[in-house]
């Protein structure tokens, strides 16, 4: 599991907590350069050590949250952030945790968040492929509608029919078209 650690002058010892839940840890000291490396990288969790240098560690938290699909935990002494923000964070899934924190309580957070966004991103991942097999199929039935005269309902269930009879999947009659008739 890759994990973002954001700090600033404790990123050392934030990466060393991350490091014994047994994550491999990307180091940051300042928000700008951490929003740089979320945009560009991918990260099963990103923890954010309030105060941070160069921006807020609240409104990084906000955008790591709208931007990603990973776990974000936010880490501010209490009282630091204000309840009206805290819930619009939490409305958001990150985790915002007050120091300081005992690191057995950090280590279960970190597990429990990383499995979660690791659940969330191989579900994004089943319907991102099921939607591309959609398209593929759509592609197919129009090339068989403008290829073969074929209408819509036609073009679908010589699809089936070839799936059942060549024991392939729809999906797979749909390349075999698709190469067929682009070429």
């Amino acid at each position: 599991m890759r994990a973002l650690a954001v700090a600033g002058r404790e990123t050392e010892a934030l990466t060393a907590l991350i490091r014994e839940a047994g994550m491999s840890v990307t180091p940051s000291e300042t928000a700008t350069e951490a929003a740089h490396l979320i945009s560009e990288k991918d990260f099963d969790s990103i923890i954010i050590l309030s105060p941070v240098r160069g921006g807020s560690a609240a409104e990084l938290a906000g955008y790591a949250a709208d931007t990603t699909l990973s776990a974000v935990i936010l880490l501010a002494p209490a009282d630091t952030v204000e309840p009206k923000v805290k819930r619009a964070l939490r409305e958001k899934g990150v985790f915002v945790l007050e120091t300081p924190l005992k690191q057995e309580v950090l280590s279960s957070v970190l597990q429990s968040a990383a499995a979660g966004a690791g659940r969330f991103r191989r579900e994004k991942e089943k319907l991102d492929s099921k939607l591309k097999e959609m398209r593929a199929l759509s592609r197919a039935k129009g090339l068989l509608m403008s290829q073969l005269n074929m209408s819509e309902d036609e073009a679908h269930k010589f699809i089936e029919r070839e799936a059942m009879n060549r024991r392939m999947t729809k999906a797979e009659i749909a390349a075999r078209i698709l190469r067929t008739y682009q070429n």
